[in-house]
Order: structure tokens, then sequence, then C-alpha cells
């Protein structure tokens, strides 16, 4: 099923008793109800929508998915809480022709607005990544 075009309250689409009060409420009401309906025209960003980050890293794991260097980022917001991280996508920067072994998967540890990465697992050993993951807001 698909949505039909929005169709926005106007007070002179209705009897003259009743357009006072379609005046009042139409603000409000087409308002919500457009924020509403471009959800579901899917015009939903992830990143402006849903409580969570995204991060570009760039990391070189060993052969247990450990980075080979400290890797950390910072939060936007010091005081959320990270569910989860999730890899969105990663970039092999060393030869763009060979691709992760299994689906990336992320352990990681949060001091206060700061996360570190621990392991990524599925990745090669000792080559270049560029990694964007999302971490999820709790």
């Amino acid at each position: 099923m698909r949505l039909g075009d929005f169709k926005r309250l106007e007070k002179q689409n209705f009897e003259p008793e009743f357009q006072e009060l379609i005046e009042v409420l139409a603000y409000t009401v087409n308002n919500d109800v457009e924020v509403l309906y471009n959800v579901l025209k899917r015009k939903v960003s992830l990143k402006d929508n849903i409580f969570c980050m995204v991060k570009d890293i760039a990391i070189v794991v060993d052969s247990l998915g450990i980075p080979e260097i400290l890797t950390q980022f910072r939060l936007e917001d010091p005081n959320m809480k990270i569910l989860g991280c999730q890899v969105l996508k990663v970039i092999n920067q060393d030869n763009t022709l060979t691709y992760p072994t299994s689906a990336p998967f992320i352990s990681f540890t949060q001091n206060s607005g700061v996360i570190t990465i621990n392991h990524i697992t599925g990745l090669h050993a000792d080559t270049n990544y560029l990694v964007t993951i999302v971490g999820w807001g709790n």
C-alpha cells in the first residue's frame, strides 16, 4: 500500500462555523502529521532521528581482532550510554578487492564519554581499514 499525498488542514475547506476552530488547530495538527507522514515515506535518517551516533574509524587489527594501536572515539553527548556498536561499512584501504572474512563484530568498553574498541573480528590482520560504525544509545 502506498501513501497518498499529504493534505494539510485548511480552514476554507470547512463550513464557516468550524473555520475558527480549524485555524487554531491546523498549525499543530499539520506540523505533527507532516512529520509522521515523512517518516512513513522513508524520510528518516539514522543520525538525525535515531538515538545513536555514526563514526568512521581508521583501524588495523592483529590476527585476534585486537587493534594494533589504542582506538578510541569521543561521544558527541558525553552522557550517552551505548547499548552496542555495529559495523555499517568496511573499506579496505590497502586492497579494495579484498573483503572481510566474516561479518565484523565489535567489542568495546565505555568510560564516561569515550568508547574504546577492544576487538573487531572478521577483518584481515595487518590491513588498514576504514570502518563506519553505529553506536546505539540506550
